[in-house]
């Protein structure tokens, strides 16, 4: 009888010890999306030191105000008058992108080869490595007149995620660069209506949603689902649902 009950107890221990064996296995084959992680968003923005400082910011702290992990990291170089130097920006942006999360450009300009590309050069070496970058429409420079994306700094850069704003008649400013390379054009809230910040703002949702997915999953998730949505603009929640 004793014999009996110690082979049962010995039966029951490699059994135990099987499980544990094949729990470990599923574990490590299948990723795990962990809770949420500090999310650095890098940003670069061709507003003046001084604008950033005062627009920007209030306006990411105030969508993170519930958000304890989110962060903002300005990337941009400036010059002694607090203006954008672009000639510094990517050798800049080489040193100071490896902690981020994702990237957001909040510029865009006509392109022009012998002066943008070194800048889109880096893009598509980061998004050909995985590495998520939003990135604004733009406006054309003063004097300058409207455009397809696909003539723009940022059009130039595959697997980029464009971003558009509409007002509350969902309407693209006239004056924005355009064109089906957009990702969408969002409608900020109304009290950030008409400042240019819906690109900010889809940047700042997706950084507090950042950990539900591996960084590599968002960029077919966001295509996937603006064919769902049936929408001409789908919105912020179609997107993070």
């Amino acid at each position: 009888m004793l014999l009996q009950g110690m082979r049962t107890l010995f039966f029951l221990k490699i059994l135990l010890v099987g499980f544990a064996i094949a729990g470990s296995r599923a574990q490590a084959s299948s990723p795990v999306l962990t809770g949420p992680r500090k999310i650095v968003v890098g940003i670069v923005s061709g507003e003046s030191k001084e604008v950033f400082e005062a627009k920007f910011l209030p306006f990411f702290k105030a969508q993170w105000a519930q958000c304890s992990f989110c962060e903002l990291k300005n990337l941009s170089r400036y010059d002694e008058n607090g203006k954008l130097d672009f000639k510094a920006l990517v050798p800049q942006l080489e040193i100071t992108t490896d902690d981020v999360a994702f990237l957001f450009v909040n510029i865009n300009w006509r392109y022009k080869a012998d002066e943008h590309k070194a800048l889109v050069d880096f893009l598509k070496k980061k998004t050909q490595a995985g590495v998520l970058v939003l990135g604004t429409t733009g406006y054309p420079k003063e004097g300058e007149s409207s455009a397809s994306i696909s003539k723009t700094v940022l059009g130039q850069v595959p697997d980029l995620i464009i971003l558009g704003e509409i007002n509350e008649r969902e309407r693209l400013a006239l004056t924005s660069y355009y064109g089906p390379e957009m990702l969408t054009a969002v409608k900020p809230p109304r009290d950030f209506m008409g400042q240019g910040l819906a690109p900010a703002y889809f940047a700042s949702k997706l950084a507090q949603n950042f950990s539900r997915r591996l960084p590599q999953d968002w960029l077919n998730h966001f295509r996937t689902q603006k064919i769902k949505s049936r929408k001409i603009w789908p919105q912020v929640e179609d997107f993070f649902q």
